[in-house]
């Protein structure tokens, strides 16, 4: 994991902390965290939530795209865009959708994991290859291999996307030279 990678990872983690309810150190080994059980119901809203963004990508749908996530979301993009609130990352979204070599090839999810940490808030983990995709050259770039860590809050019986941070992995050899 490069430098960039292990903090993103490391401010998520801290972001998803803080979203918790306080916890002392010396009550964190007397009660673990139990796993929480999930409503079928709310898991089937958040894999629609999921899908919505992947059949975007295949539609060029930046409207469907946008559409689960929170007014006051934080969004980080794989190049270190940042974009807070729907309205924001919509807007950002039609730019990219616009963009015929960015929109070239096919994602796949290779994997996946929904993950309830309290019975309003989950984390969705993937992993997606995309394969076709060009530079604005038209030059084609090799498999991408993107991280999405999703946190989802469910409010007013909502289930909606409060932070997404996608990360790309890159070849470091190619990368630091």
């Amino acid at each position: 994991m490069n430098k960039l990678s292990a903090f993103a990872l490391t401010i998520m983690v801290l972001f998803i902390v803080s979203c918790s309810d306080s916890v002392s150190e010396s009550n964190v080994d007397k009660n673990p965290v139990e796993p929480i059980a999930e409503s079928a119901e709310d898991k089937k809203a958040i894999e629609t939530a999921y899908q919505n963004w992947y059949t975007a990508w295949e539609t060029k749908d930046y409207k469907l795209a946008a559409q689960d996530y929170s007014n006051d979301a934080f969004w980080v993009n794989a190049f270190g865009m940042k974009r807070t609130g729907r309205a924001e990352i919509e807007n950002t979204l039609k730019e990219v959708f616009a963009m015929d070599f960015v929109m070239s090839g096919k994602s796949k999810t290779v994997e996946k994991t929904v993950r309830f940490i309290k019975p309003d808030v989950a984390l969705v983990e993937s992993r997606v290859e995309r394969e076709g995709q060009e530079m604005k050259s038209g030059e084609k770039l090799e498999t991408r291999k993107t991280s999405h860590l999703r946190v989802f809050a469910k409010s007013n019986g909502k289930w909606q996307i409060v932070s997404h941070l996608i990360s790309d992995a890159r070849d470091t050899e190619r990368s630091e030279h």
